[in-house]
């Protein structure tokens, strides 16, 4: 088992604005594939290098953070998560059809949240394929991650988030 030390944390705000869109199944369909190749049923972390964003996957929801949105508190340092995706996947468990329903939270200010997703729709998928054409055939490496909820300890300043 990881140490603290190697351990990565993420930092989860107060939620700022939640919104339904949709997700192309294709891109769910390839998220699951990659849970499946976890040994351990950790979390998967998956680069996006293009936008300078990592991707949390999780069974229920995908966490979105900035590289350069780096903090400390208490003594751990880490990313503070700007969005999350959550599908409603027991909705739709024909993953075939084009488009699945998904919840949008916002933890960041609005103003370039749009821009944001319409980035991230497009690079998150091109980053699932590099990673599953990288570890075909093979497991994905295990990461110990740990996800800490601020909005259950307090709200960070408005400038931050």
């Amino acid at each position: 088992m990881a140490s603290e030390f190697n351990k990565q944390f993420f930092f989860i705000p107060s939620e700022r604005k939640q919104i339904h869109s949709v997700i192309h199944s294709s891109c769910v369909r390839l998220a699951k594939s990659l849970l499946g190749k976890r040994p351990d049923n950790k979390h998967a972390l998956i680069p996006i290098t293009a936008m300078g964003y990592i991707a949390i996957l999780g069974e229920s929801r995908i966490l979105f953070a900035n590289l350069k949105d780096e903090i400390d508190m208490n003594g751990q340092h880490g990313l503070l998560v700007s969005l999350a995706w959550q599908p409603h996947i027991a909705e739709h468990e024909d993953l075939s059809i084009q488009h699945i329903p998904m919840n949008l939270t916002y933890y960041g200010h609005p103003a370039n949240l749009k821009n944001l997703q319409q980035q991230l729709t497009g690079e998150f998928y091109k980053a699932l394929m590099l990673i599953d054409k990288k570890y075909e055939g093979m497991p994905l490496p295990s990461t110990d991650i740990e996800l800490i909820d601020l909005s259950e300890q307090f709200s960070l300043p408005s400038g931050k988030a």
